[in-house]
């Protein structure tokens, strides 16, 4: 809708959720809006975290149209060989998925 998110933002207020790991927020194509975000949660172990719980979360730290859109839940994030968080390849697990 016109609106810059950066995804560095998201992942901060992800981070300051007690049971975070690690954390990365993409975005993804949407009709409606241009694009919306798909933040992708590891627990810690022996942490049980909820989508639902994840987004209430952000709701209170972000501007609404920063809010994840969805939030998946993941065991590990896929790293590039210089052993960054490859949010490529995350953005292409949002549109196939």
């Amino acid at each position: 809708n016109g609106y810059n998110v950066f995804p560095r933002e998201i992942d901060e207020v992800l981070f300051t959720l007690p049971g975070v790991l690690e954390a990365a927020a993409v975005g993804t194509p949407s009709e409606k809006t241009g694009e919306v975000i798909h933040a992708y949660v590891v627990s810690q172990e022996g942490e049980t975290l909820d989508a639902t719980d994840i987004i209430n979360h952000c709701e209170k730290y972000l501007t609404h149209y920063k809010v994840p859109a969805k939030v998946i839940l993941v065991d590990t994030l896929p790293r590039t060989p210089a052993a960054k968080i490859d949010k490529n390849q995350l953005r292409q697990r949002s549109l196939s998925g």
